[in-house]
């Protein structure tokens, strides 16, 4: 196949990974560069470790078809926007059509199909127990692999694990993946990383809430309200705005909490007008 350096390519901006992330201690960027540009041929070795990067076999990466990469571009790009719009029960519906998981080879395509499923499953029902065994299987794709850097869906997993134990009551398991979560999100690369992202600093700051250290959940609200600004978007606003506003009710700042309540109607107006 003499496209191999150009699927290459695709496959890794499709994981969201730079080509320095994916040629660390491997071979040299300019080496990367020049190999998905068709211009050099790797030696066997170096081939394998980038296709073990990403989660493929060298005759995976062989045999693959350009016209693939839409296809499964286009699916997860409709799992995203069902999501985003709240349609949990279309999304699991989808999800859950026959045949969908087996569409899906890469480690974080499979992934992100557990994360969708299992937050269908805690938004529907708030079957959090149920959900709790769907993200396990999903952390434990690549819970064994060698990773210089986090994925982001390793980042949502562990932040949907721990909402999930925080909900069941297991606080310092609910805590510990909460703030793992933050920690390997702070070693993305930031450029990459999808608004999606914003729900792992309302997650944390929900339970920072729930068990009343206050400072530190507007700590976490803030930071994901910073995120929105710079992504410019306005996906989740609403809700932190509503859960800054709860906790100003708790400490007894009766003019902030209203007014955090207003930007919360304010954001709700400008998404019906969108």
């Amino acid at each position: 196949m003499d496209s191999y350096g150009k699927i290459l390519k695709e496959l890794r901006k499709r994981q969201g990974m730079t080509q320095k992330m994916l040629c660390e201690n491997i071979c040299s960027q300019s080496v990367l560069s020049r190999i998905e540009g068709e211009n050099e041929i790797p030696n066997v070795v170096v081939m394998q470790q980038l296709c073990q990067r990403l989660g493929i076999s060298v005759d995976y990466l062989l045999h693959y078809e350009p016209e693939q990469i839409n296809k499964l571009k286009n699916t997860f790009e409709k799992f995203k926007e069902l999501y985003r719009q709240k349609k949990y029960q279309e999304l699991e519906e989808t999800l859950k059509s026959c045949g969908v998981l087996k569409r899906f080879s890469l480690e974080r395509e499979i992934q992100m199909y557990y994360y969708y499923l299992a937050n269908c499953g805690i938004y529907l029902r708030q079957d959090y127990q149920g959900a709790l065994t769907l993200l396990e299987k999903g952390l434990a794709i690549t819970k064994d692999g060698d990773h210089l850097f986090p994925t982001e869906e390793e980042v949502l997993l562990f932040s949907s694990l721990g909402y999930c134990y925080a909900a069941l009551k297991q606080f310092d398991l609910g805590e510990r993946y909460l703030v793992k979560s933050i920690f390997l999100f702070k070693r993305l690369c930031l450029n990459h990383v999808s608004n999606e992202f914003v729900k792992i600093f309302g997650n944390l700051a929900k339970f920072l809430k729930e068990t009343e250290r206050l400072e530190e959940a507007l700590k976490y609200v803030d930071e994901g309200i910073t995120f929105i600004r710079h992504h410019k978007s306005y996906y989740c606003l609403e809700e932190l705005f509503l859960l800054k506003s709860e906790i100003y009710e708790q400490q007894s700042q009766l003019e902030q909490a209203q007014l955090y309540r207003r930007l919360a109607m304010s954001v709700c107006t400008i998404d019906e007008i969108k």
